[in-house]
């Protein structure tokens, strides 16, 4: 094995532990690099796959307990009869409407029988209001498609559908363009304001909106 010294010499490992170099050249302050042992190696390599395995293990622990937790919010939040109770755990669990969002509100269309205030629920997920009041999503409105209003009806039947869609649309009730009329990602302007039914990215995108008509 080769050794390089500072001032540029090249010294066998061999020669500097029979001579005396290594000592010598620490002696007067030179750097020498001498490479590792194959023990050395193999016990700095198995320390850090070690290491390795304890992180990884550790993060799995992590996302277990986190798939854990968000499978018995998702229970509670099925199952209680308070809604005060249920709006808590709802922003606690739910980041705006995510993943678990999603779920819980497929599996109180497919049995909301099964569950205590599926309707009242599932108004105030799609909503974000209860009593008049934002409570979830900082209040915004879940604008639906057409399947999934479809599979409201289905589920909940026309009248409870009915007071949902009423009670969620009851709160549009203005839109204001900027001021500079400067059209909106829409084309929408002041001068040009948005009729539905008539927007490409409304149509694209089969907004159930497209389906209403601005009064005459």
């Amino acid at each position: 094995t080769a050794t390089a010294t500072a001032t540029g010499s090249v010294v066998s490992g061999q020669e500097m532990t029979d001579s005396g170099h290594a000592t010598a050249a620490a002696a007067e302050g030179v750097s020498v690099f001498v490479c590792p042992t194959s023990a050395q190696f193999e016990k700095s390599v198995t320390g850090a796959v070690v290491a390795h395995m304890q992180r990884l293990q550790e993060s799995q622990s992590e996302a277990l307990a986190h798939s854990l937790a968000l499978q018995m919010a998702r229970s509670l939040l099925l199952r209680t009869s308070k809604l005060d109770a249920f709006i808590a755990l709802l922003n606690l669990a739910c980041v705006n409407r995510d993943a678990l969002y999603q779920q819980l509100l497929d599996q109180l269309l497919a049995t909301p029988t099964a569950y205590a205030l599926a309707k009242e629920k599932i108004l105030i997920m799609l909503s974000g209001h209860y009593d008049d009041k934002p409570v979830f999503a900082r209040g915004n409105l879940h604008v639906l498609q057409r399947e999934t209003w479809k599979k409201i009806e289905a589920s909940l039947g026309v009248e409870d559908t009915a007071d949902i869609r009423n009670d969620m649309f009851g709160r549009v009730t203005s839109l204001t363009y900027r001021a500079s009329d400067i059209p909106n990602r829409h084309g929408s302007c002041n001068s040009r304001p948005h009729l539905h039914g008539s927007c490409p990215l409304c149509l694209a995108s089969r907004n159930p909106l497209c389906g209403l008509r601005m009064p005459k």
